[in-house]
């Protein structure tokens, strides 16, 4: 049976391209005509439904939709049969394959290992994967460092080569494994770059900025610090500073924050927080209709499922069944195929 559901005329279906719920997902393939393909293949859990609609990204003739593709951890299989079709040097070549997304995407180095002279090293220099990191440990001449940089898998090569970071060292302040190598060199500190760091130890190089910047904390981006779950603690004593609230909005770990400010509240980021459901329920009437889309548990409100319809759709499955299992003809041919009494029968089921 496939779900009927209420779609508010309000929703808004490019953002719904970007959910990763399942039930979103049901929801885009029963109305496929309102995807945006361009937008759907940056959504790695939709996969399956782009295997399908192959056809469709084709038609686009979009070099960007089969870049996403290529750098999909998910879309092996999409890339192998193309290769069982072309050959690996026309393969690479191919308008359907990216080198660029191929040598970023974490489950398809192994496609690159027979033609190293293909890979696209900028590229896998950001690639976090076993098999990237010894091809660039081998090939060290090759690296981008500024790639490398954010690579938390290539903190050893970092670290015996702090002197090549001068000047690309901006990815840096994003590597989970690179906190002590940012508390030695300050100065390698991006804000930006380190709101999106999820070692709960990027707390204190936050708190190592402040302090080194104190005598001018009015220039600190204080708004982009609230993307970072662990550093909402700490913008606790800098609510003044904030002057954009739509990333603290976003933030699904900063909802007892949100609430003690819901004055300051951005409603367009708040639509888009998973947490944040029992105050946009709370507030109806405050619902971004251009956001909410994107919010994985809030289908419930944009899309309620329509239980009667559903109820209505399984009646004729229901008599069907019914007419089947409660066939005198069936009943009888059961009381004599397993010797039960035909009015013990009648009873069970009844």
């Amino acid at each position: 049976m496939k779900p009927i559901f209420n779609v508010d005329p309000r929703l808004s279906w490019d953002d719904v391209c970007y959910n990763k719920s399942p039930m979103a997902l049901d929801l885009l393939m029963i109305h496929q005509d309102k995807i945006n393909w361009e937008l759907l293949v940056k959504n790695f859990d939709a996969t399956y439904i782009l295997k399908d609609n192959l056809d469709k990204i084709d038609s686009l003739n979009k070099i960007d939709c089969w870049y996403w593709i290529s750098r999909n951890p998910n879309a092996i299989d999409i890339l192998e049969n193309i290769l069982k079709k072309e050959k690996w040097s026309r393969f690479l070549r191919h308008p359907k394959v990216n080198s660029i997304g191929l040598s970023g995407n974490f489950n398809a180095v192994h496609l690159l290992h027979q033609y190293p002279s293909k890979i696209d090293w900028s590229a896998l220099s950001g690639n976090e994967s076993f098999e990237a990191i010894k091809l660039l440990e081998n090939n060290q001449h090759k690296i981008d460092w500024f790639n490398l940089a954010g690579n938390k898998n290539a903190i050893h090569i970092l670290e015996n080569n702090i002197d090549k970071l001068n000047q690309t060292h901006i990815f840096l302040s994003m590597n989970y494994n690179a906190i002590e190598i940012l508390r030695a060199k300050p100065e390698f500190i991006s804000l930006p770059y380190l709101a999106l760091n999820k070692n709960p130890k990027s707390a204190e190089i936050f708190t190592l900025y402040i302090e080194l910047h104190q005598h001018k904390i009015e220039t600190i981006n204080f708004d982009i610090m609230g993307r970072n779950r662990y550093a909402i603690p700490i913008l606790e004593n800098y609510v003044q500073y904030i002057r954009d609230w739509l990333f603290v909005s976003i933030n699904p770990y900063a909802i007892d924050f949100i609430e003690k400010h819901l004055d300051k509240v951005n409603w367009r980021g708040l639509s888009m927080n998973h947490n944040a459901i029992h105050l946009l329920e709370r507030y109806p009437e405050k619902i971004n209709w251009e956001s909410i889309g994107f919010n994985k548990n809030a289908l419930h409100i944009f899309a309620p499922l329509n239980y009667q319809a559903m109820k209505e759709q399984m009646m004729q499955f229901h008599r069907e069944l019914t007419e089947y299992v409660l066939n005198p003809l069936r009943i009888q041919r059961l009381s004599r195929s397993y010797e039960i009494d035909f009015h013990k029968l009648i009873e069970n089921y009844f």
